[in-house]
């Protein structure tokens, strides 16, 4: 494949994945500077300037919004007579902005793990993948539980998810906007399930799964225990079939408890109802 093929190809893809950057005024001059580092390596802005066709006090205002950004950083290089020579390289997290194909090697290497070991072999890979993420998050998130869920869903931001925490009359709900892994999830689901599975166990609160992206939906969504209101339900019909059965103290003591109170709730506003995991 020639230079200039190349060179549309990463034009293309870095013109719809660099969502971090300024979409107006410099975009595409920004875009251009990351191709160039990445093709050539460490450059100095008067070089850049140079392969752009503009002048260098334009190409240093581009490279501060990189910098600022956290897509490029500026390292000096010394000589032996002079001052030292700064040139700019790609970040690691430009580097997330070009093209990968792990998800083709992963899909491969899923399909021959189930192929030659069978299924069983992906369940037991899964449960293992689960263990080690779950100690992970018991090691870094807070334990505060409203503030482990906002973890969470930051953890997952930095890994592509876009995720945040709803918060409303209906609930808790963890969204993911973004799924990195949708066609190969859509290939293996139970990748899906066991998501959940963890995010059970790292916020001690049933995760359901209520839309998937794997399976056609519009965005993740984790639902965090149930819906208020069919908490509300539940526990008026066990309110009143402890108002048959049991004495007035008894009673009382049942409603003071109440379904708003669980120990360890995410946050007194979101806890109604939600189900423990044990």
């Amino acid at each position: 494949m020639d230079f200039s093929l190349k060179l549309m190809m990463v034009q293309s893809i870095i013109s719809i994945a660099m969502n971090r950057l300024d979409p107006t005024k410099g975009a595409s001059s920004q875009a251009q500077i990351l191709q160039w580092l990445r093709l050539h390596g460490p450059l100095t802005a008067e070089e850049l300037a140079g392969k752009l066709g503009i002048g260098a006090v334009s190409t240093r205002a581009i490279l501060r919004r990189l910098e600022a950004a956290d897509l490029v950083v500026r390292e000096f290089e010394p000589r032996p007579m002079g001052r030292p020579v700064g040139r700019y390289r790609l970040t690691s997290a430009a580097d997330a902005l070009f093209p990968k194909h792990y998800e083709a090697f992963a899909a491969q290497l899923l399909d021959t793990v189930v192929g030659e070991l069978g299924p069983e072999a992906l369940d037991s890979v899964l449960s293992s993948w689960e263990d080690r993420l779950h100690a992970h998050f018991e090691a870094e998130l807070p334990k505060e539980p409203a503030a482990r869920l906002d973890a969470l869903a930051r953890h997952q931001t930095q890994y592509g998810f876009m995720a945040e925490v709803k918060r409303d009359q209906e609930g808790v709900t963890l969204l993911e906007r973004n799924c990195p892994i949708a066609t190969l999830a859509a290939r293996y689901p139970q990748i899906c399930d066991r998501e959940a599975a963890l995010f059970s166990r790292t916020l001690g609160w049933k995760a359901h799964l209520v839309s998937c992206q794997a399976r056609g939906d519009g965005v993740c969504a984790f639902r965090v225990g149930r819906a208020k209101g069919a908490a509300a339900a539940a526990a008026g019909a066990a309110g009143a079939a402890a108002a048959a059965n049991s004495p007035r103290g008894e009673l009382a003591s049942t409603q003071a408890e109440g379904p708003n109170s669980p120990r360890g709730e995410l946050a007194s506003s979101e806890s109604e109802g939600n189900e423990r995991t044990s």
